[in-house]
């Protein structure tokens, strides 16, 4: 191979490696969640089960908020809001990363990012 051949090729690769880390750092945290059907207390904070859920592929199928990663006031009012949506019948949304833990990992949520919405 040429040396022009090899830096073309060397070229070609590193744009497509940028293109493939662009696209999965875009995809990293999102808006996730829906109509609340159960929220579980555990030591650590709780979790919640979404009706037709958005998180699917998350572990359990649930969206995990803990006060480890989030602090105790967050936490608190994550699990008000989560409350007042399930009896409000309204959508419960938070900020999620699906890609910390992996396909099928643990959903927890990124910070303290959350909406209740129609």
């Amino acid at each position: 191979m040429s040396g022009n051949t090899w830096r073309g090729l060397k070229t070609v690769a590193l744009a497509v490696s940028l293109l493939l880390m662009q696209g999965t750092a875009a995809a990293a945290p999102a808006w996730y969640g829906g109509k609340v059907e159960f929220i579980y207390l555990h030591a650590d904070g709780f979790f919640v089960d979404f009706v037709g859920s958005s998180v699917d592929d998350c572990l359990y199928d649930r969206i995990w908020i803990k006060q480890s990663t989030l602090g105790k006031d967050i936490v608190d009012r994550a699990y008000s809001m989560a409350l007042a949506a399930q009896a409000s019948d309204r959508s419960f949304t938070i900020v999620v990363d699906k890609t910390i833990n992996g396909p099928e990992g643990l959903c927890e949520a990124l910070n303290g990012n959350m909406l209740i919405r129609d």
